[in-house]
């Protein structure tokens, strides 16, 4: 014999083929465009049993499966459906790796964005993919193979919570989670992603409520291709981020992260303006309650943050009094109003959030002035700096100033009347004198406590 028997096998060539032939999926088509022309075509060859129809029209079938407001493609065609899992789509997984590649594509599409785990229909097409996969050797039937033992990804009742611990994960890049699974850009917003979402806002409840989690659920959502509260997870989403906080505090960057994310997202909870009413509709007082505590604590503390700055002689006694409060648990609401000193000086210096809104404190006032107001029980108060005067109003009455404007005047603040702290009909208002010995202290916590059965020791306020 003149020459060896040839190789059966070529690995280096198999290897090359491989790198022609690289494992990835392309977004889908406009899947409506798709479902409405395919039935189109579908309807005019049925005359023909459909013979006639070109292998594109075949290939494409599952982007036709399901269209709103219509039948199933099942119960419009049952004879072209039978004969697509029947004959066409096996004859197609025995072909050549790069045939069987394309017919499994629009199968994969269909299969995340069509997903539906409620629908028999859909359950039934999710049992003959499985099968489908299992008669091909292509690198995506393989991948998608790998995609359905890691994550039980074709059977529709277990897929979701498992692909959600996926996303959750905070030591794997979103990024790699998308490379690993053959997911597009885009996934997250269709059903199948959708369905992730809504578990892995569920499990927020059994998971640790660490910040690594709750971040991750902020990376993701800002992922979508829109605002979490224009999604149906608006009401779930907010919740999961506010809720698992309402006995403690998160440490402060998280905290910080938390308000900045959820103000530029869903407004302030507490204002009545219409875009920010809409946001938070539904969301549950006790997670509102949790950002307002947050907004409270911080806007009471670039409240001192200012005083401290802008020479008010007595902040550290203020801080005490009103820091004793909130930490108390006793400030239901607070807002802040500065001068247009006292607002540059707040918005480059403050601790508080970025996002975190001021009102303007305009007309015959200081350029460095600013005035708490703050919310007690059915008590409003307006807490002024440079040895401005304490005032109290009865909630929900036109004396009282009410939280949340933009903008208020110096002099009607001031002209509004007072409730009277000394009960002697003369000056009504609580001017800051004898810090040191606690004078004005004890009068304000003696008048919050007859007004609102809130009382508070000299230990805590002084």
């Amino acid at each position: 014999m003149m020459f060896r028997d040839l190789p059966s096998d070529f690995p280096a060539l198999a290897v090359l083929a491989a790198s022609m032939d690289p494992v990835s999926v392309s977004p889908p088509p406009d899947f409506v465009d798709e479902a409405i022309r395919l039935r189109t075509l579908y309807a005019r060859s049925r005359p023909r049993t459909y013979d006639d129809l070109p292998i594109n029209a075949w290939r494409k079938l599952p982007y036709a499966y399901w269209l709103s407001g219509a039948s199933s493609l099942d119960d419009v065609e049952p004879d072209l459906v039978n004969r697509y899992w029947g004959e066409v789509l096996p004859a197609a997984m025995v072909a050549s790796p790069r045939r069987a590649k394309r017919w499994l594509t629009p199968l994969f599409h269909t299969y995340c964005e069509r997903f539906n785990p409620g629908d028999p229909a859909f359950v039934s097409f999710a049992t003959r993919l499985l099968s489908a996969l299992k008669q091909s050797d292509c690198s995506l039937a393989e991948q998608l193979l790998h995609n359905h033992r890691e994550l039980s990804f074709f059977n529709p009742m277990e897929v979701a919570p498992r692909l959600a611990d996926a996303f959750a994960n905070p030591n794997i890049p979103l990024a790699d989670v998308h490379d690993r699974h053959l997911l597009w850009d885009g996934f997250l917003d269709n059903a199948l992603g959708s369905a992730a979402l809504d578990a892995a806002l569920d499990a927020a409840w059994r998971a640790p409520r660490g910040p690594d989690r709750q971040r991750r659920l902020i990376e993701w959502a800002r992922k979508l291709n829109v605002e979490i509260h224009q999604t149906p997870q608006r009401v779930a989403f907010a919740e999961a981020l506010l809720l698992p906080w309402r006995r403690e505090s998160p440490p402060d960057r998280h905290r910080a992260e938390l308000i900045g994310f959820l103000l530029s997202t869903y407004g302030h909870p507490k204002k009545s303006e219409p875009t920010d009413v809409m946001r938070w509709r539904g969301v549950s007082d006790q997670a509102r309650d949790v950002l307002a505590r947050w907004l409270t604590g911080d806007t009471l503390r670039t409240f001192i943050h200012v005083l401290e700055r802008t020479a008010d002689e007595i902040w550290r006694y203020r801080q005490k009094f009103w820091m004793a409060y909130h930490d108390a648990g006793h400030i239901d609401e607070a807002w802040l109003a500065l001068g247009r000193d006292a607002l540059e000086l707040a918005s480059r210096h403050s601790s508080a959030p970025r996002g975190t809104e001021f009102a303007r404190l305009e007309g015959a006032v200081q350029a460095n002035q600013s005035v708490l107001l703050l919310k007690i029980g059915s008590m409003t108060f307006t807490e002024w700096s440079h040895v401005g005067s304490l005032r109290a109003f009865k909630e929900d009455t036109k004396e009282s100033p009410r939280l949340y404007q933009s903008e208020y005047l110096g002099a009607k603040l001031r002209a509004a009347p007072s409730l009277d702290f000394h009960e002697d009909g003369r000056s009504p208002e609580l001017r800051h004198l004898h810090s040191e010995s606690g004078w004005w202290q004890r009068r304000a916590r003696d008048f919050i406590r007859r007004r609102t059965g809130i009382s508070m020791t000299d230990r805590e306020i002084l």
